[in-house]
């Protein structure tokens, strides 16, 4: 038979950068604008998780009466139809891609209503779904995050704890109608609860705590619970994670949106003998300290990244490696994901009072300035946890396509350590097993628009599964043009081609004509090309100047 060549060139050369680590993610509180300002250094850090909240009835619902005692009465269709972060968020995720999941959180403060929680016949929670499903809508958001979590802290939001069994009734509930929109929609995020702060501490007296906890393992179509991590304390975080898997015995999910040890920090502080030794006043408290450090910084000569670290260390209250004291606690308990305090800027002076929510962040241009690329340059007390952490993660990376997924394993991997490849919806159905003996796994034939799972086993015991994780294979084929994808991981090189069709037999990769395989190291010369084999003994090829 006769054979056909096929001259396609590629409009579009797709380069995704280093996305390293597994779990670590970023938080963005209160503004989901700010991922798309800081998508450099996203891409840069490596984080695998975004998380942003909105505060619905601040900027969403269409409320009436005094705070405290107001009612919804209708919703801001206008605002939500054309809302900037929610085109931002989309964005950065955008350009992100894949690699990144994003987490939304819905911050409902029923305490600003008389009635409270809505009764699940109400008006009141017409409005408010109504409100959530026009948001989802706008710009397609809901097919772009991952998870959705209901409610942020809603054991603050119910001080008089009188309405706990409403709020049970209304997660229910909301719970319920998402899935009914998922279904209908093809949405695939997935529904948290949360998020519980302080749980440990307070889940005894806590009505809402206990709540949150029963609807999690009640209700099938919530996936997992989003806990925070505000402690004085690192070892809060082995309680609060141990308080929900043994004591309320949650077997799902637990993500943790947000972390820190922000209530150790004690701004009033002097720097005492530090500070004689440092050449700044013994009586100069923390605060003023801090706010000396900005000036400098703004002034284009910030203070030493080991003066800023010893300044903190030299307080006996400071946790030190509090990072990774909850990074150890997090994998201890299996938690899926956690976005910690991502970034700090130059702002406002601090006073006495000033909670010090900046001195957990990773990156901080508020104390170190910027780097010749402009991006914040990284935290002394945050940042070296944060590097450890990744670099010591059982998968680095993860890039999946519509027929083949590509796992670069991390530090933590060994020979004793076995994959097993499943679908998601079908445990027996085991699509691939094998031995870690490689620093990646490469495994093709799969199908598009399907949810797998992957899990890691202990290699002298296969029962025990380590880690799991699950991934939706890319979309089916939706344009009739096949397309070259290289993906660059950092360590390696991932070549993929697009829009194949089922009579495809098989696919070979050339580089200046000498054929090699879909993973390199490098990727150094002048043309890629792919050789498609049909069944009908036809070829065609796709090639692309680099």
């Amino acid at each position: 038979m006769k054979k056909r060549l096929l001259l396609t060139f590629l409009s579009v050369l797709s380069i995704i950068p280093t996305i390293r680590g597994q779990e670590i993610g970023a938080n963005f509180n209160e503004s989901i604008s700010e991922p798309l300002k800081q998508v450099n250094l996203l891409k840069k850090s490596g984080v695998t998780w975004v998380r942003g909240f909105i505060d619905l009835p601040l900027h969403l619902l269409e409320n009436e009466g005094e705070e405290g005692k107001q009612k919804i009465v209708g919703v801001k269709e206008e605002v939500i139809k054309n809302y900037q972060p929610t085109w931002d968020f989309i964005q950065a995720k955008k350009i992100l891609g894949d690699n990144v999941h994003f987490i939304l959180s819905l911050k409902i403060p029923f305490e600003r209503y008389e009635e409270g929680v809505p009764k699940v016949d109400s008006e009141e929670k017409k409005h408010l779904y109504n409100c959530v499903k026009l948001l989802l809508e706008t710009y397609d958001l809901a097919k772009y995050i991952d998870i959705l979590v209901m409610g942020n802290e809603p054991m603050w939001e119910h001080e008089g704890l009188s309405d706990a069994d409403d709020y049970y009734k209304f997660l229910n509930d909301f719970a319920d109608t998402l899935t009914e929109w998922k279904n209908e929609k093809h949405w695939n995020f997935e529904i948290f609860a949360g998020s519980l702060n302080r749980t440990a501490e307070l889940h005894r007296g806590n009505k809402i705590i206990q709540k949150v906890m029963q609807v999690v393992e009640d209700n099938v179509n919530i996936s997992g619970l989003d806990l925070h991590v505000h402690s004085w304390v690192a070892k809060q975080a082995e309680d609060d994670m141990k308080c929900a898997r043994e004591t309320y015995r949650i077997t799902k999910k637990i993500i943790s949106t947000e972390f820190s040890v922000v209530n150790s920090f004690k701004p009033k502080e002097t720097l005492g003998q530090w500070g004689t030794a440092h050449g700044y006043p013994s009586t100069m408290k923390l605060y003023e300290y801090l706010n000396q450090a900005q000036t400098r910084c703004n002034q284009g000569n910030p203070v030493p990244y080991d003066e800023f670290l010893s300044v903190i260390h030299s307080f006996d209250w400071y946790p030190k490696h509090w990072y990774k004291t909850f990074y150890k606690a997090f994998k201890k308990h299996n938690v899926y994901a956690i976005t910690g305090r991502f970034s700090c800027t130059p702002g406002n002076l601090y006073t006495e009072s000033t909670v010090l929510w900046d001195l957990g962040s990773i990156y901080s241009s508020r104390f170190m300035g910027t780097g010749i690329d402009g991006l914040q340059n990284p935290s002394p007390l945050v940042w070296p946890d944060f590097i450890e952490c990744q670099n010591g993660l059982i998968m680095k990376n993860l890039v999946v396509t519509q027929n083949s997924v590509f796992f670069e394993w991390g530090n933590m991997s060994s020979d004793n350590i076995k994959f097993k490849l499943q679908y998601y919806d079908n445990e027996d159905s085991d699509i691939s097993e094998g031995d870690i003996q490689e620093k990646y796994t490469l495994i093709k034939g799969l199908k598009p628009n399907t949810k797998y799972k992957i899990s890691l086993l202990d290699g002298n015991n296969p029962d025990e599964v380590i880690y799991t994780r699950d991934f939706i294979t890319a979309t089916s084929i939706e344009s009739n043009y096949k397309s070259l994808k290289v993906t660059d991981t950092g360590d390696y090189i991932f070549i993929s081609l697009n829009n194949i069709s089922d009579d495809v037999e098989g696919v070979k990769f050339f580089l200046d004509g000498v054929e090699i395989s879909e993973v390199q190291t490098s990727l150094n010369g002048q043309e890629l090309s792919a050789v498609i084999n049909y069944g009908d003994g036809t070829n065609e090829v796709i090639y692309v100047k680099l």
